[in-house]
């Protein structure tokens, strides 16, 4: 259980090209900032890649360039390490493939907040496991309001249930699927 804070700390991580979608959390953000401009948030984005600058100039056009920190390339380790301080995990891409950052979140302690495209939707349960937005900045300033305003206790129980899913999802349980598969459908031992 992390401690009450003053501000709300959000995280994303990956490479900093457009199919990441990191110009729609930007652009949700500066949303977000517009309609609820009193909120304590700040975003950190670990990566780097060819759209850094542009990623830069847009959010300072939206005003918030001063909430918005580059983190730059990190370490696998200290990038796990910096999401366990962070209230929110935000992956904004619409074509991710398997959604390894949101179970990398829900390990560091962290609710998942996930457009809702691609493979999401069967990872993350609404409200349950994580949020999901459509891609979208309004609807993704308004998820993110919901999750702001979880007091620690229900992050933590959302978190809770995420990491029951990743245990049921780790590659020893997939093995051990298999051997049963393949048990009952060939009669193996």
């Amino acid at each position: 259980n992390r401690p009450a804070r003053d501000i709300f700390r959000v995280y994303s991580l990956g490479r900093l090209t457009k199919v990441k979608g990191f110009d729609l959390a930007i652009s949700g953000l500066g949303e977000l900032y517009k309609t609820q401009p009193e909120l304590e948030w700040h975003y950190h984005l670990i990566g780097d890649g060819p759209e850094h600058e542009n990623l830069k100039i847009l959010a300072q056009s939206l005003g918030i360039g001063d909430r918005i920190t580059f983190e730059g390339r990190q370490p696998y380790i200290s990038a796990m390490q910096m999401i366990k301080g962070a209230d929110a995990v935000l992956m904004p891409g619409v074509m991710e493939g398997w959604p390894k950052v949101v179970v990398e979140a829900w390990i560091a302690g962290t609710v998942p907040v996930c457009a809702n495209a691609g493979l999401l939707p069967q990872v993350v349960n609404h409200e349950k496991n994580g949020y999901l937005f459509n891609p979208d900045p309004k609807s993704m300033a308004s998820v993110c309001l919901l999750v702001f305003r979880l007091s620690a206790e229900e992050r933590q129980k959302i978190v809770n249930k995420g990491r029951a899913l990743a245990l049921e999802l780790s590659s020893d349980s997939f093995k051990q699927g298999i051997q049963d598969l393949c048990k009952q459908r060939f009669a193996m031992n």
